[in-house]
């Protein structure tokens, strides 16, 4: 019981007590991983809604070929069972990528709040400073938090 209370109070205790540097270390860290891992879902799910578009244009531009014997039946139905895996390989990607930029942007939202949280509950500054921090955090967080439920791209603990 007294090592777990020791490891809470220590964990706290390095919260409070950390540099006004560290804390905006972590703060940029957080928003320069949520902006990478953020636009890099956003390419991804763009990737995949435009994957019919791509196996239409191709497969069209294949039966134009084929209606002018530039190719034959069989190249034409072998192209456009390739443009079509292709497509579908593009959809799916989505799953994966998003998925794993799901978690990374959950981990820069962790770093942001305890970057947020630091320079908030610091002793050595004054209550004017803390409580200008707080408040521009709570907003910060509840923007960002609403911009990606909005693109549809929720961490994992939302």
């Amino acid at each position: 019981m007294k090592v777990e209370s020791r490891k809470k109070m220590k964990f706290f205790d390095k919260i409070s007590n950390m540099e006004k540097r560290k804390s905006l270390k972590l703060l940029i860290s957080g928003f320069i991983i949520f902006i990478i891992f953020g636009l890099i879902a956003q390419i991804s799910v763009s990737i995949a809604n435009n994957a019919s578009i791509y196996y239409y244009v191709n497969a069209q531009k294949a039966y134009i070929d084929y209606i002018n014997n530039l190719i034959s039946y069989e190249d034409y139905i072998r192209l456009a069972n390739e443009y079509e895996l292709t497509a579908l390989q593009m959809e799916w990607q989505e799953i994966y990528i998003v998925n794993i930029a799901r978690v990374f942007i959950a981990l820069a939202f962790i770093l942001m709040i305890l970057g947020f949280l630091s320079i908030s509950i610091n002793d050595r500054l004054d209550n004017r400073t803390k409580l200008h921090y707080l408040l521009s955090s709570g907003a910060i967080l509840v923007s960002i938090i609403s911009i990606v439920v909005i693109a549809g791209i929720t961490p994992i603990f939302i």
